[in-house]
């Protein structure tokens, strides 16, 4: 209390201690030995008391002043009366006599400002609005619902960018566009009839590729100009081959179609069921003796 230092307060009288004692002994007149006797111990403990008061007192003033500045300060800045005094009266007297009010109207003024973002994202009611409201205030009262806005706004985007991409399609109706909407809809709400209208112009365009090439192959069987000899020698090799031409009479019927084809799968041929330059140089090269 006095000001002597003990080397820490611990209840034990060591080196610290004793030394303590020697300094004030010889600052008030005591002979210096390190101990106290009764007149000591009475004439250490009044001073104590003393400089207690006094350190009280000092504290009481400091007290004193600080309000004094506090509330002087308050004055200053208008009594809070804007939001740039509160936030400077907060920053310099956090704890101070007026620290409550100032955190009120402040809060006060935040939920003002909230609602006001809220109210103008509102009325704008765009995406981009409530986004500007939520990077202000993301932890505002609103921002619940703005996020929700924005999910409503986007899930409203994409049922009209899907059902733009369908009239699209369906307007194109084209294999193409049903395989450019499925895939950038592969969850779309017309997934089905897209994927249906798709199968059915594969399959047409399938069977126009397939009539396309048999016609082809029937040309190319008739520029050939087979005769009924080479017709017959045809049959006979399909026989040869494993393969039921029905009667070799060189007619080419149904019959003969129906084993051409199954050659011409089993050789790695086009699939015609006619005699091309390709299908009867197989059948030369598999022992028909007539000229390609």
């Amino acid at each position: 209390m006095l000001g002597y230092n003990t080397r820490g307060v611990d209840g034990i009288f060591g080196p610290g201690s004793r030394s303590a004692i020697n300094s004030w002994q010889q600052a008030n007149g005591f002979e210096t030995t390190g101990f106290l006797n009764t007149e000591q111990i009475g004439t250490l403990s009044e001073m104590a008391a003393t400089r207690e008061a006094e350190l009280e007192e000092e504290r009481r003033e400091q007290e004193a002043e600080r309000e004094r500045a506090d509330r002087a300060y308050w004055e200053d800045i208008g009594r809070g009366q804007d939001e740039a005094g509160l936030r400077a009266y907060l920053e310099r007297f956090p704890d101070g006599l007026f620290s409550d009010v100032a955190s009120a109207r402040l809060s006060e003024i935040d939920t003002d400002r909230d609602r006001a973002a809220w109210e103008s994202a509102e009325a704008e009611d765009t995406e981009a609005a409530y986004r500007g409201y939520l990077d202000a205030h993301g932890d505002g009262a609103f921002a619940d619902r703005a996020r929700a806005r924005i999910a409503d706004m986007n899930e409203a985007d994409a049922i009209a960018a899907d059902e733009a991409a369908w009239s699209t399609a369906q307007e194109e109706d084209t294999a193409d566009a049903y395989a450019d909407y499925l895939d950038r809809f592969p969850d779309g709400a017309y997934l089905e009839p897209a994927s249906d209208r798709l199968a059915e112009l594969t399959e047409d365009s399938a069977a126009d590729e397939t009539a396309a090439l048999q016609e082809q192959a029937q040309e190319e069987e008739a520029r050939l100009g087979l005769n009924t000899i080479a017709r017959s020698l045809v049959e006979m090799q399909l026989v040869a081959q494993g393969f039921n031409p029905g009667q070799t009479d060189g007619q080419l019927d149904d019959n003969t179609r129906e084993a051409l084809r199954s050659y011409q799968n089993a050789r790695g041929l086009p699939v015609t069921g006619y005699v091309g330059r390709q299908t009867l140089n197989r059948l030369i090269t598999d022992g028909l003796p007539l000229s390609p």
